[in-house]
């Protein structure tokens, strides 16, 4: 079935790349096309073929978990993702449980740091209480989105078994960013989950046209799901993020990791964690990572005295 799902997502792929003169050394699978994935692989790819001369072609997908399944199946490119989606599928955590683990995911390391958040258009929903028999968008099966909103619910008691009674209610949608985005333009839906770094194009280009409203998490349950895993710490969602919010709000974040497949020569991919991670923090890069690093980027932290287990 994976192998199967892989295929689907990676037609657009091979079409782009029959369509090109130039065949690139790397393909990327990113995010929605507004998303900060894209943005950041296709900023990337200009820093990676400036620095070294190597070829990225990003392209946009439904994101993390889509990633993820693309690279298992070409193991010779690389990626964008949550670190806990990879994490719990190294440790057969989570989904994964019965998902089975993906082996052939290789850490480049930690690039930068998302946030979990709830939002609406209607200015009167206030608590997560509030959008009870609301429909709501908990991101695409194929996103870290859906995953982080599921955990989020399972904190606030929401059973597992509860979820076939609300689908089939018709109160649960499983919209990528941008869809979600549209639905709520539209009034097809009353919030939607989103996990994303800031600032968003996405959101930014919303919010030029509509009002966008940060529903707040309650503390209790933020504490115990970072309580119950590791992956996720303590963040914030900046002042004057979204419409009328005027001071900061906390949520949780978790890591965003560049990563890649384990048939990628090791000195190609030295040369792309080299440009990777140029005035960034090293101990950040390598840290709350548990699958193996490639050996070229384990290359790269080694010449600056950080060992990492890579394979």
């Amino acid at each position: 079935m994976r192998r199967i799902t892989a295929l689907f997502l990676t037609a657009v792929l091979l079409l782009g790349i029959t369509a090109c003169n130039t065949k690139p050394d790397f393909s990327m699978p990113t995010g929605c096309i507004d998303s900060v994935y894209h943005r950041y692989g296709k900023d990337f790819a200009k820093t990676v073929k400036e620095q070294s001369g190597l070829i990225i072609k990003p392209y946009s997908t439904d994101g993390a978990k889509a990633n993820m399944i693309i690279i298992d199946e070409t193991p010779e490119n690389i990626g964008i993702g949550q670190a806990d989606l990879l994490n719990h599928s190294w440790n057969e955590t989570n989904i994964f449980k019965k998902e089975g683990k993906i082996d052939s995911l290789r850490a480049i390391g930690c690039i930068g740091t998302e946030q979990l958040m709830l939002v609406t258009t209607d200015p009167a929903v206030r608590s997560v209480e509030q959008l009870k028999g609301k429909v709501v968008s908990l991101g695409s099966v194929y996103s870290g989105t859906n995953l982080n909103a599921m955990d989020l619910l399972d904190a606030m008691g929401l059973q597992e078994e509860d979820l076939p009674r609300l689908r089939k209610k018709k109160k649960i949608k499983n919209y990528n960013l941008t869809a979600s985005l549209e639905a709520l333009k539209e009034d097809k839906i009353d919030a939607a989950f989103i996990t994303t770094a800031l600032p968003s194009p996405a959101l930014t280009k919303f919010m030029k046209e509509q009002s966008l409203y940060l529903v707040p998490f309650e503390q209790e349950y933020l504490d115990q799901l970072q309580k119950e895993n590791g992956d996720y710490f303590q963040s914030k969602i900046p002042a004057h993020s979204f419409t009328d919010q005027e001071k900061d709000v906390p949520t949780l974040g978790v890591k965003t990791v560049l990563f890649c497949g384990a048939d990628c020569e090791k000195d190609q991919i030295y040369e792309i964690t080299k440009a990777a991670f140029k005035g960034i923090d090293l101990d950040f890069a390598h840290q709350g990572v548990d699958l193996p690093f490639h050996k070229g980027a384990a290359k790269y932290f080694a010449e600056h005295q950080i060992s990492v287990y890579s394979k």
